[in-house]
């Protein structure tokens, strides 16, 4: 990699750790005020019940609310970021491989380690038909890269190395790694967006997250010295109407094709849930790639 290109690199990995810390530090803000106002509204019914109430109890009764509030919120979030790995791992249905289980991705994925200079990530399968990819993990020396069967089976050997290129660039560059914290913020009852403060929680991660590039199949190119790889590989997964089982709301983001064909989404949860440009803007921005002299 040249030394503009790691430059620029450097760059994007401080942006989106600032991001990483914005998110998460919104979260656990949002969840502090939920629990500190029911915590104090309990404390305050209370003292009306007992007829025990004045200015500095009220005083004292905030003070514990957001104590209490604080408390919960760093531990709620802190758990939940540590859990998202493991359970989008688990939601998925994606079996752990061994050294040797996929020789053809475990060779691919050791150069490009090299390549890219990121750490080796492990390697999931998920036994479905429909040919995709994603990366999940909060940090490059601790991140999983997964696989779909009907990838391997249908991608020859230099378009699955042009998309396991894009999934490790997208790894280095700590994209995968914000993704992974913002699902892990937005599941179950830990949202980002909870009450009362959701509409700016809201408004912030959606600029955020939909702030997407075309960085890591651009680095993915330069890696592998073949566009025409990656173009034909995000042809085939255009063009290939099988969806993965295990889609969902909270997965759909992740994947190399994040909302699957069909009447499983509407334009309106693309724009809500991606994290990447649509596929046809990729094959656009590739196209331009090819062309140019």
């Amino acid at each position: 990699m040249c030394h503009d290109s790691s430059v620029l690199v450097d760059e994007v990995v401080r942006r989106n750790r600032w991001r990483i810390v914005l998110l998460t530090g919104v979260a656990v803000v949002n969840y502090m005020v939920m629990v500190a106002t029911v915590s104090f509204l309990c404390f305050l019914i209370v003292s009306i019940t007992v007829d025990y109430y004045s200015s500095q109890v009220l005083v004292a009764f905030a003070g514990a609310g957001l104590a209490v509030g604080a408390i919960s919120g760093v531990s709620a979030v802190a758990h939940y970021l540590r859990s998202a790995h493991e359970r989008t791992l688990a939601e998925l249905g994606a079996v752990p491989l061994l050294p040797g289980d996929l020789p053809v991705v475990d060779n691919l994925l050791d150069a490009l380690c090299i390549a890219t200079g990121t750490p080796r990530p492990a390697v999931a399968l998920v036994a479905d038909d429909a040919p995709n990819a994603l990366a999940v993990g909060r940090r490059p020396a601790d991140t999983t890269v997964v696989v779909t069967s009907g990838l391997i089976e249908k991608l020859s050997r230099d378009e699955l190395e042009a998309v396991l290129a894009a999934e490790m660039w997208a790894i280095r560059r700590h994209d995968t790694a914000m993704q992974t914290v913002a699902l892990g913020l937005t599941a179950e009852t830990a949202a980002i967006v909870i009450f009362p403060t959701m509409a700016v929680a809201d408004i912030l991660r959606a600029r955020v997250l939909r702030n997407a590039d075309f960085g890591a199949d651009t680095l993915a190119v330069a890696t592998t010295r073949n566009p025409d790889a990656l173009r034909r590989a995000i042809e085939k997964l255009r063009d290939d109407h099988a969806t993965v089982d295990t889609l969902s709301a909270s997965t759909a983001p992740l994947w190399f094709e994040p909302i699957a064909h069909g009447d499983h989404w509407s334009t309106e949860d693309y724009q809500d849930l991606a994290f990447t440009p649509r596929l046809d803007e990729r094959l656009a921005h590739l196209d331009e790639q090819i062309t140019a002299p």
